[in-house]
């Protein structure tokens, strides 16, 4: 498991700090003082001393999988544990067995998942619970659905419960579980589990708890968070499934500071925001400050999300790096026309309005936005005020949220009405074939977050499409803006380091121009208020602003053929700064650095 081997691109410049980072973390003892007798302490500690990080084995904990899929958390396993495994990783997947989801029936029905191990009980506090596993036939990495009997039954949402109460049921299971399963498969020592967000979080405690109960041999845990979110912590619940309580008030209050390494999370800016962002440390982590400020969070950015272009040939792409981008152009010219195909074939009658393309809108941008209808974090309707101060008939907005509100959407549908054509709204998850038709026939992908871990800038430019996004999170480091974009002050000394490459423009950036460092106020203004009434909020009207001017640049970029062709020239070669080759070295880094160290040093 050596890096000899390992042949990377030049290595971005935002990618130079992280040795540093690593470097700082200090892990919190005291903690374990309060939950684990001396004797235990003891036990914790001579499996440390076993552990042999030469035969370490990797187990990847997420909540979602290759079957049931609703975001940035999904890509991510698809592309990281195969590429640990190219770089001489043992990586296994752990996931729930989300039994009433269709694409989990029918994986059943197919034979794709298959029972390998089961109906064997297993320790939860004073409970025995029945846990069987399923594993799939055909996963490039291996992958194993724990079955929890009574657990994981939400629908084609795992997130989705009406008592809300139950995901944070389903999350604790999982996490008991995990060290039982582990046990049946026989990986008792010199794992390394790497958790994802707070609902597989709690297994840095349970594993611990594992080794003390001598359920496992050697154990470390890491925990990587994509997204802001967290749970409240019931600990009468807790003792009843782990056997007994630990200090928080919340999922990850109570297990950070059981991490055998720095929280990571997926960009450098956003490690950065979670502790100085207002609207992250005050509305969204503002309960995480204590334990950040003792271990600040560690950005590894994401690699691509998508497969290698195949958009344009090799002989369009060499023509393009020669400054002639007429096949580009006229490649271009054959995706929109495939997409306004579609968009005219499609009489689904969820969708609201139709884009209209009369004689002379050739030179006329469509900007696609789409993603989860999340009004607290992904700033759509933001875009939807600063669209309607366009010139009439100037572009076309293309909107697909993939979990429509029935009020919320009412609020976009009267901007579809105030513009007949020049706004279409498909409220509902589109097939992926149909979405990338859309995206590599958009004159632009659209990304206006409050907040954004990382973002999916790079499968615009994987799909021939440049980028307009809010400047946030990972979108700093993927978007290499044509035009100035203010920097928050907040951002200090990091500000250089995530800075684009304005030489090598990929899209637009656009921020609003009033700085709110320190007042969690303005934000709170924003993200409480309901969406009609958010225009009076300050900061809302600097966000559309700016919105605004991005959406008239973008237009003035389209009209500009040759601009713009160069821009999609450089999108797809920037995205080769997001090889997973490098996250997985990095993450490779956190993995030494949790076995580096013993709970008595």
């Amino acid at each position: 498991m050596n890096d000899a081997g390992l042949h990377l691109p030049p290595v971005p410049h935002f990618r130079h700090s992280l040795d540093a980072r690593l470097d700082s973390w200090t892990p919190l003892t005291r903690r374990y003082r309060e939950v684990f007798s001396g004797e235990e302490i003891s036990r914790l500690a001579q499996a440390g001393d076993r552990f042999d990080s030469a035969q370490r084995r990797i187990v990847f904990l997420v909540f979602e999988n290759r079957f049931v899929s609703l975001g940035g958390l999904a890509a991510v396993t698809r592309y990281l544990p195969g590429s640990l495994v190219r770089d001489g990783e043992r990586v296994t997947v752990i996931t729930p067995f989300h039994r009433n989801h269709r694409a989990v029936k029918d994986a059943v029905a197919s034979g794709e998942l298959e029972p390998c191990a089961g109906d064997d009980a297993f320790f939860v506090g004073e409970r025995n619970l029945p846990l069987k596993m399923w594993a799939e036939r055909q996963a490039e990495v291996e992958c194993y659905h724990l079955d929890v009997a009574s657990f994981f039954t939400a629908g084609e949402n795992p997130y989705a419960y009406a008592d809300t109460g139950m995901l944070f049921a389903d999350a604790l299971a999982f996490c008991c579980a995990v060290p039982a399963a582990l046990n049946l498969l026989g990986m008792v020592e010199n794992v390394i589990v790497h958790a994802n967000d707070w609902e597989t979080a709690l297994t840095c405690l349970t594993v611990k708890l594992a080794m003390v109960r001598r359920q496992l041999h050697s154990a470390r845990a890491i925990l990587t968070l994509h997204n802001s979110f967290d749970a409240g912590m019931s600990q009468e619940m807790l003792r009843r499934f782990a056997g007994r309580g630990a200090p928080g008030h919340t999922v990850l209050q109570c297990a950070v500071p059981f991490t055998d390494g720095p929280v990571t999370t997926v960009s450098t800016a956003y490690a950065h925001e979670v502790r100085h962002d207002p609207l992250q440390n005050t509305l969204y982590c503002g309960h995480l400050q204590e334990v950040f400020a003792q271990n600040p969070p560690v950005g590894i950015e994401n690699g691509v999300f998508g497969t290698e272009q195949k958009v344009f040939d090799a002989e369009t792409m060499r023509r393009a790096r020669a400054g002639d981008f007429s096949a580009m152009l006229k490649t271009k010219k054959a995706r929109r026309t495939r997409m306004k195909q579609l968009l005219a074939a499609h009489n689904d009658p969820r969708i609201i309005g139709r884009l209209s393309f009369p004689r002379g809108t050739a030179g006329v941008p469509v900007f696609l936005m789409t993603g989860r209808l999340d009004m607290g974090q992904k700033g759509f309707d933001v875009i939807f005020h600063a669209f309607s101060r366009l010139k009439r008939g100037s572009a076309k907005l293309l909107f697909s949220p993939s979990n429509p509100d029935s009020p919320t959407l009412e609020f976009f549908r009267r901007f579809e009405m105030d513009h007949p054509g020049d706004i279409a709204i498909w409220p509902f998850r589109i097939p992926e074939s149909e979405y990338r038709t859309f995206l590599c026939g958009s004159g632009f992908l659209v990304m206006p977050s409050f907040y954004e871990p990382f973002g999916a800038a790079t499968e615009g430019y994987v799909h021939g499409t440049p980028v307009v996004a809010r400047a946030t999170g990972g979108l700093w480091t993927q978007v290499n803006s044509c035009v100035p974009c203010p920097v928050p002050g907040f951002y200090h000394s990091l500000a250089r380091e995530i800075a684009g490459d304005s030489t090598r423009p990929t899209g637009i950036l656009f921020r609003e121009t009033c700085d709110v460092s320190g007042d969690a106020s303005a934000w709170q203004a924003v993200v409480n208020a309901d969406a009609r009434d958010r225009m009076h909020s300050f900061l809302y009207r600097s966000m559309v602003d700016a919105a605004h001017d991005a959406l008239e640049r973008a237009v003035e970029l389209y009209d500009d053929t040759s601009r713009y062709a160069e821009v999609i020239a450089n999108g797809i070669e920037w995205v080769k700064a997001f090889d997973w080759r490098f996250a997985t070295a990095a993450y490779r880094k956190v993995y030494g650095l949790a076995t580096a160290w013993n709970i008595t040093d």
